[in-house]
């Protein structure tokens, strides 16, 4: 979770925004990839980005639909994530 505050040519915007990415990812990566993000939603404003909180979510899958195959996650398509369950029974990202 992160907070943004941008300046662009329609005037200052600011929201806080959730980002979803690899477990191992630095912190300074993360920063970088949100204001990315954040600066071209905002059409090419300057937003300074403020990580708020870090957490581990656990997502139980309950049903799938045929588009969820055309989505890319951490930039590898969603079919190319290898998936495993550990002895704990929840499941890891083998990335």
């Amino acid at each position: 979770m992160y907070r943004l505050n941008c300046t662009g040519w329609l005037g200052n915007y600011s929201d806080i925004k959730h980002i979803v990415v690899s477990r191992n990812t630095d912190e300074s990566r993360v920063v970088s990839q949100a204001k990315k993000i954040s600066e071209d939603a905002n059409g090419g404003g300057t937003c300074d980005i403020q990580l708020l909180q870090k957490y581990h979510m656990m997502i139980e899958p309950k049903k799938s639909y045929p588009a969820l195959t055309g989505l890319t996650f951490h930039g590898s398509s969603i079919s190319a994530v290898s998936i495993n369950k550990n002895e704990k029974g929840s499941f890891l990202d083998n990335q």
